[in-house]
Formats: C-alpha cells, structure tokens, sequence
C-alpha cells in the first residue's frame, strides 16, 4: 500500500500498535494466491455504555478457525442509535442503488438489511428493544440509508427479593 507512513512511535502509543497491526496485515494479504475478490476490511472503535472499548469490525474479510475467509458479500459499516423509544440505523452503502435495498424484520428484536446487484451487502443487527411493527421508515441518499424505528421502552422487569 503505497503511501502508508511508517512513523516512528513509542509502543505506548496505541497508534504504534495500529500501524503494526496495519503492517502485518498488509504483508500477510501479499502472500495470498487464491483471492481475486476486492479486499474490503475495517473496523470502528467506541465506547459502550459502561465505557467498556468495543471494536467493531466490516468488509467481506473475516477470520475462522485461524484462516481468513473472503466473501462476494460485504458486511456494511453500521452505527446503531438507540433511544428509550425509538432505534435509528445509519449504513454506509457505496455503490449501490435504492431499488436493490432489502429492509426486512423477521421478528420483534431484530433487522435484515440485504443488498443485491453488483455491491453485495447484508447485515443483521438485534435488539435489546422490542421493536414495534410497521413503524419503520427508511430513507436512502448518496449511499447512506437511514432506517427509522420505534421501539417500546426497555423494561427492566420486577425486582426479587432475596430471603
């Protein structure tokens, strides 16, 4: 990857470690022979609700068993905002054309979102909300859809007392 700048770095510095995972990778596609598939293959880095550091992973790249495997269909990169009564997911679809979008939900807790035509994407994505049929609305712009719906409240259920 021509361009990638090799600073040099405390190993300290989480974005060392990042440049050498970026590396090793780089120099572990170069010894691949049986792909001839696009390599698509990123991650997004963010807090969970109790601070915990979540990474979370897209692309058609994904690693089984110790081996990588590439897949025709990538998985888009997502971001999830959950409201007390309302969820809103926002995906990032390049290269592809509203009629080839697929949004469905196959129960109270969860969504499908598939694209077909020459960008192949999907992604399943489950709630914690139950989600409240027929109330969703989608839009789709510039390769972003956004998809718009309401939920009922968490509940957090009847407390027990112990004896």
């Amino acid at each position: 990857m021509a361009g990638w700048k090799k600073a040099k770095k405390h190993e300290d510095d989480w974005s060392y470690h990042l440049e050498r995972m970026m590396e090793d990778m780089l120099q572990e596609f170069a010894e691949w022979d049986d792909w001839d598939t696009p390599l698509v293959y990123g991650f997004k880095m963010k807090k969970d609700a109790s601070g915990t550091p979540v990474v979370e992973e897209f692309g058609n790249v994904k690693r089984e068993d110790g081996k990588h495997i590439v897949s025709e269909e990538r998985e888009p990169l997502v971001d999830v905002i959950s409201e007390e009564e309302s969820v809103t997911i926002i995906v990032e679809l390049p290269g592809v054309q509203k009629e080839d979008i697929t949004i469905r939900s196959p129960d109270k807790h969860s969504v499908i979102i598939k694209v077909g035509g020459q960008n192949s994407f999907y992604k399943k994505l489950a709630f914690e909300q139950k989600l409240k049929p027929g109330s969703s609305k989608a839009k789709f712009n510039n390769g972003i859809l956004e998809v718009k719906i309401k939920a009922f409240p968490v509940q957090s259920g009847t407390e027990i007392k112990v004896e």
